[in-house]
């Protein structure tokens, strides 16, 4: 993988802000061959320290053709550089004449000036922080740019030598039919679409994957009389296995002449930064110190006279047990999409409009897991809460349980609890009664659990020295392993 940053989104926040003011090109020049010479000076191979100069000479010319005054040496810098080497033919002065750079060359000035500024500028703190290493549309541009994949295949070549490395390289009977179905799909596709010959770069697997999201789906036959279609999802897949393919078969046996690279975690980098910087800092601290949620239901009678129905809301208690790594990033997927549904990027914008429109949104794609993401996005947006990052936020009206839970959430009428606690016309003669009315007005007073209240003995119940009326629970009684709690009773 060619990132310094890997999986979280909290090391992607040091990458965000320029590493430092504009520097004067001449500075920036000179500053760079007292990096080459002070890194290299000590070399044995000599031609080490020539090479980096040269490359900073080149820099130098590119700078004065280009009339850049200041430089500030960040990601969009050595974009541009690289995408303007592409074009420029930079002379060097050589024994035999001038002669411009090769396309290694240029590579490498690219390559050797990023390292300077990783392993001189930043240690020196002449910058505030280090350039990451891929930048551009891709992470393959760095590579595709400067060689190419290999010549065009034939299409059923192509994919005579898929079946080739199926069989080279899968190791069980299931992993065999699976790429074999993905084959099978690739080699549809490319009937469909006409295709005779190919390159089996990024950029045609990247084309593949959004005919694959537009075309109606793919048909194929099984046994002789069914024809049945390829799930959207096989068809995705259908581009990562074929990569595999090619890097594991293809580039080994030099049939191609580099592998094939990704663009899927670029992608979530450059989604995150533009993101406000409070929910960058809210979705990296999440990441570290995000904990479980307990959402206590609460039933809230509305006011039939102004016409307010009865609502349940809840009552969220933060745990002291931190989420799992992979819980906590499908929760931060699912507030990025959710962001990117609202059309907000900062979570501190966001309204009960903006979970009515995502609400709106599951139910016009008929997502299964839609309380599953609601569940998710709460999670997040009530940590955030908790930390400051935002004052309020739409969910409290968000249950958490998950889909196919079974968590129950039933509530007792109000009209229910008054014939329970009415006691007009209780018959006082009959014990058992009494003693029925007596514990469901505890247990409604307390709060107890029907565990703890069947727990109960008459020496729980004592009045303190005031006269006043409490209820003991001792670790016998209580759920889980709490130490003795006096619950005080109110006497009407």
């Amino acid at each position: 993988m060619d990132y310094e940053i890997q999986n979280k989104f909290s090391d992607a926040l040091k990458y965000a802000p320029p590493p430092c003011p504009p520097i004067p090109s001449a500075i920036f020049i000179e500053q760079l061959r007292t990096a080459a010479d002070f890194m290299f000076h000590k070399d044995k191979k000599r031609g080490n320290l020539s090479n980096r100069l040269m490359y900073i000479q080149c820099l130098e010319a590119y700078l004065q053709i280009k009339g850049i005054q200041k430089v500030v040496p960040d990601e969009d810098f050595f974009k541009q550089l690289s995408i303007d080497l592409e074009t420029m033919e930079i002379p060097r002065k050589e024994t035999i004449g001038i002669q411009p750079y090769d396309a290694e060359s240029q590579r490498r000035i690219v390559q050797t000036i990023r390292y300077f500024i990783n392993t001189y500028f930043y240690p020196e703190k002449l910058v505030s922080r280090r350039v990451i290493k891929v930048y551009s549309n891709a992470r393959l541009k760095r590579i595709s740019r400067f060689q190419k994949l290999s010549e065009p295949f034939p299409s059923e070549k192509l994919v005579e030598l898929l079946y080739r490395a199926n069989v080279s390289i899968t190791r069980n009977r299931s992993s065999f039919r699976i790429f074999r179905t993905r084959i099978e799909v690739f080699g549809e596709y490319l009937k469909k679409h006409r295709i005779e010959s190919l390159i089996p770069d990024e950029n045609f697997l990247l084309k593949c994957l959004d005919d694959f999201k537009k075309d109606p789906p793919l048909k194929r036959t099984k046994g002789s009389s069914k024809t049945h279609s390829y799930s959207r999802y096989v068809k995705i897949r259908t581009i990562r296995e074929a990569r595999i393919l090619l890097n594991r078969y293809f580039f080994p046996k030099e049939i191609i002449k580099r592998p094939i690279l990704i663009d899927l975690v670029r992608r979530r980098y450059e989604r995150f930064l533009r993101l406000t910087r409070n929910t960058q800092q809210a979705i990296a601290w999440f990441e570290d110190h995000g904990r479980m949620i307990k959402a206590l239901p609460v039933y809230k009678e509305g006011n039939s006279q102004i016409g307010t129905p009865d609502t349940i809301r809840y009552i969220y208690r933060i745990t002291d047990k931190k989420l799992k790594p992979a819980s906590t990033i499908g929760k931060v997927n699912h507030v990025l999409n959710f962001l990117s549904v609202v059309e907000k990027n900062g979570i501190e914008n966001v309204g009960e409009s903006d979970l009515k429109k995502f609400i709106n949104h599951c139910d016009a794609k008929k997502l299964a897991q839609k309380q599953d993401y609601l569940a998710h996005i709460a999670t997040f947006f009530i940590n955030a809460q908790a930390e400051g990052f935002v004052a309020d936020h739409p969910f409290k009206q968000i249950s958490l349980k998950m889909r196919g839970s079974n968590v129950r959430v039933d509530f007792i009428p109000k009209e229910a609890i008054d014939k329970l606690l009415n006691v007009s016309a209780l018959d006082l003669k009959n014990p058992i009664e009494v003693r029925n009315a007596a514990a469901c007005a505890l247990a409604y007073d307390a709060g107890l659990r029907a565990g703890e209240l069947y727990g109960l003995d008459v020496a729980n119940i004592s009045t303190d020295a005031d006269g006043d009326v409490y209820v003991a629970l001792d670790e016998r009684i209580q759920k889980g392993t709490k130490p003795k709690t006096i619950l005080y009773l109110l006497v009407y």
